[in-house]
């Protein structure tokens, strides 16, 4: 017995096609509209729209006298174009034509309009390169995930042989945690490579003298990625918050009848009749364009408008309008049908001897594998899906896999009729002001959201034990499912065939147990407990963001901040209050030893770098860090040590030496003349006045303390805020600003 089963959530591939004809579409529901504002019969309304509503092109052409305001603009499209022998030239169609002409010859159409040859016509030579590298990546990627959590089960028992003090099995699984390391690495490396070479074909698109030079390249694929994780985002925020981007009047009144006109009523009312659901009163309906739209307006003439219209809708449309790729408003009006529905996903089940356990988990859907996976988050922890074959723990995992599926086909009618239709997310072309309830962060090909919400609503607090962990998972597996199709909706519209309909798709990567944002953006840090299908025996840190984990700060300075991240992430995760207190001394005693390190002239709180030969700096020696070589040469080394020729290490001193003044005062208080006199000519010979920053050997200062003169004049203040600005990140975080 296998695992196959046809997903409700999708459709069969070929089924997914172009739907482009936005003035057919903008008739077909304006007539809607009307027919329902003024209850009037549709193909009434249908045959006054097509006889008073003209499209004009922005020329004039096309104009009708009568009923100027009912005329729609076919705006103009300039292009270039190629002609039989490949040459390109200047050409001027209406936007209509030109997107027409496309569908007609079987065009690919990206996201930014630039219209490409159908691959079936002529394939692209560097299709097979990106595929090849998906490929190895995706093996690199499976390589690594097994020797991680070999690592994993290493360090366990290691942890436990340090514990007896076993000085045998203490060496036996150090030496296994380090080799799986090294290995582990090395498929990481290989993965990333694999990633280069195909992000690197982006940028060299973009450069003329490279062989695949293609200017339209890099902003199709940008534009492709930011229209998925746009659509990512917005699905997630109406799916499990119920927040739809309703910035302006027009959207939400527009929302209401594209989703009225898309739905089979049939469907609807035996869902209805089925589960018993509540339908939600106009009041009620209003509440909802309400609670997205007053986040960006309050406009009385225009929510009168939109309540008129919600005041003439039936049962079942307003049904449809409330619940469509909506659980959040769903569960507001039908608790108990929600709950149950939750609860039938997310169940563990124990372990069926009787079953085939290899079949049913190598014949399952990746989305119903991965939920399998996480609500047995206990039992697979440490473990990968090929080590549990066949063992208890696979039993368990494929008698899951079968609940999961028993429960696709039960709620199948649910899924097919409010989950999977043809209404996507409403203007995701402006969705990066929008104001969000459950995504916390997102870049051009990826959302991090949460689903903090909805273990709160089933539990009535946050918990992070097993039970809780399948209330998460289910959501996630919804929010996934849901995304699919209308992924693959996107791609069908943008012309691509069934064969590779779901080749645009995005996946839950991470479990973040807690998610810790901060106000710069692309800067977080996080714990993770699941990564791809691989539930961790410990829980991973992930920091980014060059202000958290800079790679040039002192190692105990990094290592520390760490330690505070990771505190304060278990500390949540545990249910237990963070002690402000315990930090703040922490970076204060850090604080006081660097001030006590810089006056005892040592060089540890630097930061460094590398002066290097001259010829590999574009700019003059004088101008070039490659100054401070002979700078140090000509002053400093007669009294401290002479530095060999770039290239050497170096650390650098940031003095309060600023302007002119400063440093004459300076200059002319030195007690040591001679080196006064140097400092001077040099910086007479290099036409300066002032030198703020000094660039130091650092090889000269490894046991013995930095030229007083200078120590004397550093910006302790500065020097203390530059290191440990990765703690007063942290302390940000934490409502604690400087």
């Amino acid at each position: 017995m296998g695992a196959e089963i046809n997903s409700p959530f999708i459709l069969e591939k070929n089924q997914y096609k172009r739907n482009l004809n936005p003035f057919k579409s903008y008739i077909e529901q304006a007539a809607l509209y009307l027919s329902v504002k003024y209850e009037k019969p549709i193909d009434e309304c249908l045959s006054w729209i097509k006889e008073n509503v003209k499209i004009k092109s922005d020329d004039g052409n096309n104009f009708i006298k009568k009923h100027d305001d009912l005329s729609i603009t076919n705006p103009k499209v300039t292009y270039i174009s190629k002609d039989e022998n490949g040459d390109r030239k200047l050409d001027e169609t209406t936007l209509t034509n030109y997107l027409m002409s496309a569908i007609k010859n079987d065009l690919l159409i990206s996201p930014t309009l630039t219209i490409y040859e159908n691959p079936k016509v002529k394939k692209s030579h560097l299709v097979d390169f990106i595929d090849s590298m998906i490929g190895a990546r995706s093996l690199a990627k499976k390589e690594k995930f097994k020797y991680k959590m070999a690592k994993g089960d290493a360090q366990v028992k290691l942890d436990e042989a340090i514990k007896i003090n076993d000085e045998e099995k203490i060496k036996l699984y150090k030496n296994l945690v380090d080799s799986c390391a090294k290995e582990e690495a090395i498929q990481d490396n290989k993965q990333a490579n694999a990633k280069i070479m195909n992000n690197s074909l982006s940028g060299a698109g973009v450069i003329a003298s490279t062989p695949i030079f293609n200017p339209t390249m890099h902003s199709t694929l940008t534009s492709t990625c930011r229209s998925s994780s746009s659509y990512a985002n917005a699905n997630n925020e109406k799916l499990l918050r119920g927040n739809r981007h309703y910035h302006k009047p027009d959207i939400a009144l527009n929302n209401i009848i594209s989703i009225i006109k898309n739905v089979d009523y049939d469907k609807i009312q035996n869902v209805i009749n089925k589960y018993n659901l509540r339908i939600p009163t106009a009041e009620e309906t209003m509440e909802v364009v309400l609670y997205s739209s007053r986040q960006y307006w309050t406009d009385i003439y225009a929510e009168v408008k939109i309540k008129e219209l919600i005041d003439k809708l039936n049962d079942l449309q307003r049904a449809a309008f409330c619940y469509v790729s909506d659980i959040f408003t769903l569960a507001k009006f039908n608790d108990k049908f929600v709950r149950t529905l939750i609860k039938d996903f997310s169940k563990k089940l124990h372990p069926d001897e009787s079953l085939n356990d290899n079949e049913i988990i190598s014949s399952a859907q990746e989305e119903v594998l991965l939920l399998a996976v996480q609500i047995c988050s206990t039992e697979m922890r440490g473990k990968q899906i090929d080590s549990i074959k066949g063992t208890l723990t696979g039993k368990q995992i494929a008698n899951t896999i079968l609940n999961i599926n028993n429960q696709l086909e039960r709620y199948r009618d649910y899924i097919e009729t409010f989950l999977r239709t043809s209404n996507v997310p409403a203007s995701i072309a402006f969705f990066p002001s929008s104001i969000r309830h459950s995504v916390l962060m997102s870049d051009t090909d990826s959302t991090i959201f949460t689903t903090e919400y909805w273990n709160n609503w089933m539990f009535g607090e946050l918990r992070h034990d097993d039970e809780a962990n399948g209330v998460f998972a289910t959501m996630v597996f919804f929010a996934v499912s849901t995304l699919k199709h209308i992924l693959a909706l996107m791609s069908g519209n943008f012309g691509i065939g069934p064969e590779k309909i779901h080749q645009i798709a995005m996946k839950n990567e991470f479990k973040f147990d807690v998610f810790v944002p901060t106000l710069k953006t692309k800067h977080y840090y996080a714990i993770i407990s699941y990564q791809e299908g691989n539930v961790f025996n410990k829980v991973d840190q992930e920091i980014k963001g060059v202000h958290l984990k800079s790679s040039n700060a002192p190692k105990i300075v990094i290592e520390e901040a760490k330690q505070i991240m990771l505190y304060v992430c278990k500390c949540v995760k545990r249910g237990e209050k963070i002690s402000i207190k315990k930090i703040l001394k922490t970076i204060a005693d850090r604080e006081r030893e660097i001030i006590r390190s810089v006056k005892a002239g040592e060089i540890t709180y630097y930061r460094g770098g590398q002066i290097k030969s001259a010829d590999t700096y574009k700019n003059s020696e004088e101008e070039s860090n490659y100054r401070y070589y002979s700078f140090w040469n000509e002053t400093f080394g007669h009294k401290y040590g002479m530095i060999s020729p770039p290239p050497y290490s170096y650390i650098k001193l940031s003095t309060g030496l600023k302007n002119k003044t400063k440093m004459n005062e300076w200059l002319s208080n030195m007690e040591d003349k001679e080196l006064s006199s140097r400092i001077s000519d040099w910086l007479r010979k290099t036409n300066r006045e002032v030198m703020p920053s000094y660039l130091i050997p650092s090889e000269l200062f490894a046991v013995k303390k930095l030229p007083i003169e200078l120590v004397e004049q550093v910006d302790i203040r500065s020097l203390v805020s530059d290191v440990c600005h990765s703690f007063y990140f942290i302390l940000e975080t934490l409502g604690i600003f400087r």
